[in-house]
Parts: structure tokens; sequence; C-alpha cells
């Protein structure tokens, strides 16, 4: 879920990249606005800001704290508890660091959606005047700190935010109207002869203006992406979603997306597989890419026995990627 100030003049909403608490990354299609789709409405009536966005590619599930916080029962009992207390982490560039605010009062009484915070120092109240919008305020529920609400508004001595229970309730209605019971990662649409896949995670940073990782899944696609600082490799790890025998990882090219922006004339690749979600690491194949050559079929000959992940490891500083498809075993 993600929230925007609106003023009538802004952009559409795009795709974007994302870094978890961890440090792994995301990337997630074109987001839906609530305002878009007409059964959240009366979910979130005044709520026209919020939009969710679909994980295409990455995003580990255990690097993501946020969650849709308690349950509805517990969110009233912390709405009229007179002596909750909520921290926000902002990360904004005028208010960066951690913020402690009280339970504030609505003049129309609680709400089943909306929620107004106080701040508790001089110092919180300083931080709203550098902006909040966006940061999640979190409390203790038996010990553990859970989100309560994200930031929408701020004022001269608090903010108002929005209930995670309610933005819960936005997305259970969004993903009935879309008929997508899961906002988690897509899965390739193979044509007939290839296996489907999802991106589990990756490593590298797209080139500005170009697709991320997700490009690999496509048709037509082209991930233009460099090594993080201070690496020389770029590797992305894929779920075969199932425990079928593959043979082959091949990897395609086009005149559009051409292979690598270095004068070398081949990559070299590493296919190494985990059966233990990552943890540890087999090395099963080593093949090179050659440039000027549109496929490249590197051996993986692994599976038919439980659920796997298969890591691929470039030896490269930059390199463009039109896509990668799995071929089973016949």
């Amino acid at each position: 879920a993600g929230w925007r100030p609106q003023s009538g003049t802004e952009p559409d909403l795009l795709p974007f990249e994302f870094v978890l608490r961890d440090g792994s990354r995301g990337e997630v299609a074109k987001p839906v606005a609530v305002a878009e789709i007409s059964a959240t409405h009366s979910e979130l009536p005044a709520q026209a800001d919020l939009a969710f966005a679909k994980v295409v590619a990455g995003g580990s599930v255990d690097g993501c704290l946020s969650g849709l916080g308690p349950s509805p029962l517990t969110f009233q009992r912390i709405q009229n508890d007179d002596t909750a207390r909520f921290t926000v982490r902002s990360i904004g560039p005028k208010s960066e660091g951690l913020y402690r605010f009280l339970p504030g009062l609505h003049e129309s009484g609680p709400s089943p959606w909306r929620v107004r915070l106080r701040a508790e120092t001089e110092r919180d109240r300083r931080a709203l005047r550098g902006g909040l919008s966006g940061a999640v305020a979190r409390t203790d529920v038996i010990g553990f700190p859970r989100p309560y609400a994200m930031i929408t508004d701020v004022f001269d001595n608090g903010a108002v935010g929005i209930r995670f229970d309610a933005i819960a309730r936005a997305h259970e209605a969004l993903a009935r109207t879309l008929n997508d019971s899961s906002m988690h990662r897509i899965e390739t649409s193979e044509p007939t002869g290839h296996h489907p896949f999802t991106i589990v995670s990756y490593s590298g940073t797209k080139t500005e203006g170009a697709s991320g990782p997700s490009a690999l899944l496509q048709q037509d696609g082209c991930w233009r992406v460099r090594a993080d600082d201070g690496k020389r490799w770029i590797e992305v790890v894929l779920d075969p979603s199932g425990t079928d025998r593959i043979n082959a990882l091949t990897v395609h090219t086009s005149a559009e997306c051409s292979l690598n922006e270095s004068q070398a004339s081949e990559i070299a690749v590493g296919i190494d597989v985990s059966f233990d979600d990552g943890r540890t690491w087999v090395r099963v194949h080593d093949c090179a890419l050659k440039v000027g050559v549109d496929q490249h079929a590197c051996r993986v000959a692994r599976g038919g026995e439980r659920n796997y992940l298969i890591r691929v490891r470039l030896l490269t500083e930059s390199l463009s990627l039109a896509r990668v498809t799995l071929e089973p075993t016949r």
C-alpha cells in the first residue's frame, strides 16, 4: 500500500523499485489507485489518494516488516487507550529520525479508518515541519511493535493517518474487484515449451529510465542493469514454482537489447541451485554468454526431488538482458 498527496496535477502512477529493511530489493507493477476501483470507495470514503501495487520481482517476505497491523478489535482498544504511545520513523531528508506521539482526539469521535496523533515533545513537533507524510506509526502490542497507521497529513502539533486495518479492508475489496486474491510476485506467462518461474531476488541497479528485472518475464522486455557498488557481478534468483526437472536456462538478447556495454566478447555465468530456500547453494554449471549470440543455453539438469531455487550469477559490471526462459526436461 502507498500514499501520495493529491493536488490535481500529479502524473500517472508508475512502476517503481523499493528496498526493504534487510537490504533486499523489489519491483512493483503500475500501482492501482483506490479511487479507480468503485468497489473500494465504501472502505475509505475520504482517502482517494491511497494506492496498491503488485510485487512483480524480488521483495522477500521476510524482509518486509510493515504487514497490515493487528486485528480490528486490537485497533479499537488502542484507539480508546489514552496511555497508548506511538513511534514514527521518518526517512525524509528534512525529518529523518525516530519520533514519539500520543493519541489525539477527533472532533467527531473515533473513526473506523482515520486516526489523529499528537506530538509528544518540541523535537517531535519540529519533525512535523519537515514532513512525515507516508511514514508509519507503530505501537507495542504484547511487547512487539506493530504498524498502526500510515501518516497522510500533518498540522501544527500532530498528524493524521489511516489505520492499517482499513488499508487491509481496502486491499481485500481491490483484490475481489480485480479477481486477484494475491498481491505477491507475478509468474511468467510462458508459451508451450517453457517452464514458468518467479523472480525471488536480484542484485544490481537498473539504468535510469530502464525497466526493472520483471522485464525478464516478458516477451519483449529489456533489463539494463549495473552491478552494485563494490561488486563485479549481477545476479538473479528464480523460483521454478514446483519440483519439475529443468534441463536448461536460456538467456535471450536482441538487437534492441544487446548483451553488455563493455568490450568483452563474453560474460561468464555461474548456475547454482538451493534446496533450502537460499541458505546454501551448490554449483551445477558454468557457462558463458557470447556477444552477438541471441540465445545462450546454460545447463541446469536439476529438479524432480523437491522445491528448489536457481541462482544465476553473471560476472560483469553491466549488461542488458531481454528475457530468461527455463527449458523443462522432456
